[in-house]
């Protein structure tokens, strides 16, 4: 009796798992395929390379911390157009200048490079095809405030 009550919660424990990971899938494809307006910029910020793999590389935007990235990792910001400064301070400290037109679809990578204690990287804006292909490849990682309120998160 007991192995059959504890067969039928594994049972419903897998279903479960399978329901929640094909909703998440769901989720992952509409957070990476969206169309911004409302006067506002989309930033992508994403990591796919496994140099160093084992440091997460810090990125902040406008002085206000977005997080620390691992390999295949991606970040959403919703930001007002105008200028933002992205910033990453590993062993160096690079900065990516970014002038945010009204309703576009920026994609930054983070691209770690070998250091001498740390790992060093490097921002890059990628272009959208490229930056479409490359955060494919990657999971979710957070996102800001304003885009927590544009995808009522």
């Amino acid at each position: 009796m007991k192995t059959k009550l504890v067969l039928i919660v594994a049972g419903i424990l897998l279903c479960s798992n399978y329901l929640l990971a094909q909703n998440s899938n769901k989720n992952e494809k509409t957070l990476k395929n969206v169309t911004i307006d409302n006067n506002k910029i989309l930033v992508y910020i994403y990591r796919i390379s496994n140099l160093s793999a084992n440091e997460v590389l810090p990125v902040d935007c406008d002085d206000t911390i977005i997080g620390n990235f691992a390999p295949k990792n991606y970040y959403i910001c919703i930001l007002n157009p105008g200028k933002h400064v992205f910033s990453s301070g590993c062993e160096n400290v690079d900065e990516l200048f970014l002038k945010g037109e009204p309703n576009q679809t920026y994609y930054i990578e983070i691209k770690p490079k070998f250091g001498i204690n740390h790992a060093r990287c490097k921002l890059l804006l990628i272009d959208n095809v490229r930056g479409q292909k490359d955060l494919s490849k990657c999971e979710f990682h957070g996102m800001n405030k304003q885009a927590r309120i544009f995808f009522n998160n």
